[in-house]
């Protein structure tokens, strides 16, 4: 669990401060995984959703993970993990 969280937060921080091109996608997936769970539970429909989806979510997540995957191979030491301050 612990490192899950750490590489988590890792998602998130560059050069050991937050970033915000790695915020704004993590919002984005957020957002998603709440109104996708609103609809659910409520029954609702909504004609737009598959293009949020795509976008919101497997968009958000696929940005993410391809920035923090060119990170760890070109910017960052083998396998460490940025320190959080």
């Amino acid at each position: 669990m612990k490192r899950a969280h750490q590489y988590i937060v890792g998602l998130m921080y560059a050069d050991g401060k937050p970033s915000p091109q790695r915020f704004y996608p993590a919002v984005a997936f957020l957002f998603w995984l709440l109104l996708s769970g609103h609809l659910a539970v409520t029954g609702k429909t909504w004609g737009h959703y598959d293009t949020f989806a795509g976008i919101a979510g497997f968009g958000a997540l696929a940005y993410l993970l391809g920035n923090r995957l060119v990170d760890a191979k070109y910017n960052s030491e083998k396998g460490k993990m940025p320190e959080k301050e």
